[in-house]
């Protein structure tokens, strides 16, 4: 355990009745030799919300560009998975696939969701108003509500209660391809003659 303390002296225009007040902050950490034990407490959400908030500032502070913000993502992920592939894994493990911890299983996605989002994504058709607006968020957001906000939630269609797909507003064009058959009704607003049967 390693202990941190930091003293804040007031301003003078603070003191009350001649006295000085000090306030005493300490914060305490665990800490391990274990490499292992790293690894499995990591807060991949916590990586996220930090990987986030470096993107946008990169962004705005420097002249950096979008590319070299998304960069910068990719690069911190792989280093982080490599760094647990070699030291915990063990350099022959796995055939070639993603190699990750339990707590780092959902890193590779959030920081796609990242990448994809409107403040990173590479495209000339969002506009720097959305762009501005989708950087607010990055910044903004609790740990909590940006894993939503980053990874929606995904609802499979297939089995879909027939009263909840009567009330959804969707328009939906739905194929089979792979030999999944995706059973679902297309909304009243769909024009029969802008359907295309592929």
């Amino acid at each position: 355990m390693r202990s941190f303390s930091t003293v804040i002296l007031p301003d003078s225009n603070v003191c009350l009745l001649g006295e000085r007040r000090i306030r005493v902050i300490t914060l305490a950490l665990p800490t391990s030799s274990n490499l292992q034990e790293i690894f499995q407490g990591v807060d991949q959400v916590a990586i996220a919300h930090y990987l986030s908030a470096k993107a946008v500032e990169r962004i705005i502070s420097s002249s950096a560009t979008l590319e070299a913000a998304r960069d910068g993502v990719t690069k911190t992920v792989t280093d982080i998975l490599d760094a647990y592939r070699t030291t915990i894994a063990g350099p022959g493990s796995g055939s070639g696939g993603l190699v990750a911890s339990e707590s780092l299983r959902d890193l590779p996605v959030l920081a796609l969701g990242l990448i994809k989002s409107l403040a990173l994504r590479q495209s000339a058709g969002i506009p720097s108003d959305m762009r501005a607006y989708a950087m607010a968020l990055l910044t903004s957001l609790t740990p909590q509500l940006l894993v939503p906000y980053l990874c929606p939630k995904f609802y499979s269609l297939h089995d879909m209660q027939e009263e909840v797909s009567a009330r959804a507003s969707l328009s939906l064009l739905l194929y089979q391809r792979g030999g999944i058959n995706a059973n679902a009704k297309l909304c009243c607003s769909v024009v029969p003659q802008t359907m295309v049967v592929a």
